[in-house]
């Protein structure tokens, strides 16, 4: 009687054990693990502001007209640049190892007078194509003559003192003025045949 008890326990637990077993678990839900809120963006982004933007407006002023000052003088348009393409003229057109007698450069100005047949008689012996009487040996026969040698000198009077020093060739020069402008101008001369042998005309600017 017991046996029979003890059996049918037995076969109740384990069709209690398989039915535990084929029955499928349903999953949990994990309590630490909150669903995440939907937060709408407006609330998650500040709002921009956008800074007012001040706009100047310039106000043109009155036109004033101002006038350059003048240029300066270029070197190319100097004296001293217009006696080096006179003298490179010179060179071009008369014989070599001619004897020249440069008389004078007529101008208003003494001093630019002077500097002009200096600067000349330099460039010209400079060259080493020429022989020039000398500068004494020239003042002194136009003391002699009483040549007035103010002003420009007429091609009787250089013929004259060409051949008194016993030149080949007389040059003559006056500086005139033409508006703003200055011009060199050269004549010479041949003393024998009293041709003229070359002419130049250079402008310049003080």
């Amino acid at each position: 009687m017991k046996l029979s008890h003890y059996c049918i326990g037995l076969l109740a637990c384990l069709c209690m054990f398989n039915a535990a077993c084929s029955s499928t678990p349903e999953p949990a839900v994990s309590e630490t693990a909150p669903a995440p809120e939907i937060v709408p963006v407006s609330e998650t982004a500040p709002s921009l502001e956008v800074a007012p933007v001040e706009v100047f407006v310039a106000l043109e002023p009155d036109l004033v007209v101002v006038e350059p000052p003048p240029p300066e003088p270029s070197i190319e348009f100097s004296l001293e640049a217009a006696l080096r393409r006179s003298c490179d003229t010179l060179i071009e057109t008369l014989p070599d190892t001619s004897s020249i007698a440069l008389i004078s450069i007529a101008s208003n100005n003494l001093r630019e007078s002077e500097f002009a047949v200096k600067e000349l008689s330099f460039l010209l012996l400079d060259s080493r194509l020429f022989n020039l009487v000398d500068r004494r040996t020239l003042e002194l026969i136009i003391r002699e003559q009483r040549f007035q040698l103010t002003g420009e000198v007429d091609d009787t009077s250089a013929l004259s003192i060409g051949h008194r020093t016993g030149a080949e060739i007389v040059m003559t020069g006056v500086i005139s003025v033409h508006e703003s402008e200055k011009y060199l101008r050269l004549r010479a001369i041949d003393v024998e045949s009293k041709e003229i042998l070359a002419l130049t005309s250079e402008p310049f600017i003080d």
